[in-house]
């Protein structure tokens, strides 16, 4: 009998070490599982971000559409002045995003006897430029001292500074003062890339006028002012047809700088034989294509106001130009100079 209990109090002890055992691992499972243990850190769970339980004010005009923001950007500029202009947010339906543009009064105020006021000349700058090119300003120095003019900024693409061109005709349209002017004389401009955007403007409004009768009175309403028209590409190639498509009716100002590669002057002048419109040109002596060179700004400011004679007036005007700046090369030729 004693061997039988001493076999029992060793199943004893082994029984009780056994239960010790697994006290001690359900005591460190519990605290792993309450984050107790240093060792086993857990991390505590992310927190989520409070929501307000305030109520959204539902909007009552509902969502704007892109058409409603772009034309809700169009102000109407207050009182422009030569030096101050009214700035535009042009808009269109051709076009995604709004055009910046700046329209300047003229420091000459029209005569009470003229009842036909010059219409505002729509103007935009080149390829590698923006309305802060010395050669822009320069030049709507020049003709704001006669005329009005509207800026506008435009970007590499040809088409979209075509849009341009008809975003801010829609303006002025929409702005007239009077119902004769709505639709009426067209004067369209611009300097290297933007003169040959002014060149497809004018070709598409004269083939969207409708009947021959229609096209034939909107031609006659067109005129260009074109400042270092690039009439060589960086390529070599001639650009002499849109010139070409041009109609006898239409009216055509050149401008170009006696070294502009892009424009050589013998060039021009023999695009000008072949050409239907109606063609004058004015040389500045001296200046390249960006119209850079001795006496710029001078000459750049003369050469506006000459293109502002010639819109007045492309008879009597031009006259008076051959009096102040008195090198008559031919027929509808003028060269402006520095000298005195």
């Amino acid at each position: 009998m004693p061997p039988k209990r001493k076999r029992n109090a060793e199943a004893t002890q082994q029984e009780e070490a056994s239960q010790t055992r697994k006290r001690q691992t359900r005591s460190v499972t519990k605290r792993i599982a309450q984050g107790q243990d240093e060792t086993l850190p857990i991390p505590p769970p992310p927190t989520k971000p409070r929501q307000s339980t305030k109520s959204k004010t539902p909007n009552s005009k509902g969502p704007k559409s892109k058409a409603t923001k772009r034309q809700e950007a169009t102000p109407i500029p207050s009182q422009p002045s030569q030096s101050t202009p009214g700035v535009l947010s042009l808009t269109h339906p051709t076009l995604k995003n709004p055009v910046h543009a700046e329209l300047y009064a003229p420091n000459q105020q029209p005569s009470a006897s003229n009842s036909n006021p010059s219409p505002t000349l729509i103007f935009t700058h080149g390829a590698g430029g923006d309305l802060s090119t010395p050669a822009i300003v320069h030049f709507r120095t020049g003709y704001t001292s006669q005329l009005p003019i509207l800026l506008f900024k435009g970007s590499m693409n040809l088409p979209s500074r075509v849009k341009g061109f008809s975003a801010a005709l829609s303006y002025l349209d929409s702005h007239s003062s009077s119902s004769s002017q709505k639709g009426g004389r067209r004067v369209l401009g611009g300097r290297s890339m933007g003169s040959r955007a002014a060149i497809m403007t004018a070709l598409d409004t004269i083939s969207n006028a409708g009947n021959d009768k229609d096209k034939k009175r909107a031609a006659k309403d067109v005129d260009l002012v074109l400042v270092s028209y690039p009439l060589i590409s960086p390529k070599g190639e001639t650009r002499d047809q849109p010139l070409l498509d041009l109609p006898g009716t239409a009216n055509v100002l050149f401008i170009i700088g006696s070294r502009d590669s892009m424009c050589p002057t013998e060039r021009l002048m023999e695009l000008r034989e072949k050409m239907l419109a109606r063609s004058w040109l004015v040389v500045v002596e001296g200046l390249d294509h960006g119209m850079h060179g001795k006496q710029e700004e001078m000459l750049g400011t003369s050469s506006g106001e000459v293109a502002a004679k010639w819109v007045r007036d492309k008879k009597v005007e031009l006259l008076e130009i051959e009096e102040e700046y008195p090198v008559k090369v031919s027929e509808g030729t003028y060269r402006l100079d520095g000298e005195d």
